[in-house]
């Protein structure tokens, strides 16, 4: 999935899944006696889709520690660890009456890079930006 370019600003990215409702029965005994336990849970079905970009505004400033130099030519990518969590990332209240959070993370199908044409900075606004950096910021300036 590919998302236009863009050179200025603070984006979020959306893409779309649809989700089911599934229902998970496990039959077990415990000493001699049999039981049951039932439980349902809300699964992303099919990958949907799409791309949508969102401008958000300006972006939270990180902490000067978390940011590393970046060269004019240079590029930055993610493919792994957890990237952030979202309070209201799927909502399902029409379906199960509950909105749920939802978490991106980095792996070999997802990935996420910055391509440096001037000299900048990539800063985790909780971390490394090669660690765990929660959300990911390319900046012209290092952080005062």
């Amino acid at each position: 999935m590919g998302f236009p370019v863009k050179s200025t600003g603070y984006w979020h990215r959306k893409t779309y899944f649809r989700y089911k409702s599934y229902k998970i029965e496990c039959w077990y005994s415990a000493y001699g006696v049999v039981k049951r336990t039932v439980r349902y849970e809300a699964r992303p079905s099919n990958f949907v889709g799409g791309a949508t970009t969102v401008g958000v505004g300006t972006p939270p400033t990180p902490p000067r520690a978390n940011c590393a130099p970046q060269e004019a030519g240079s590029r930055f990518s993610r493919n792994s660890s957890t990237a952030t969590t979202w309070s209201n990332g799927v909502a399902l209240k029409n379906v199960l009456g509950v909105d749920l959070s939802s978490r991106t993370g980095y792996s070999k199908t997802a990935k996420i890079k910055f391509e440096y044409t001037k000299a900048g900075w990539i800063c985790g606004t909780q971390g490394d930006p090669g660690d765990t950096p929660r959300t990911l910021i390319a900046r012209k300036n290092r952080p005062s």
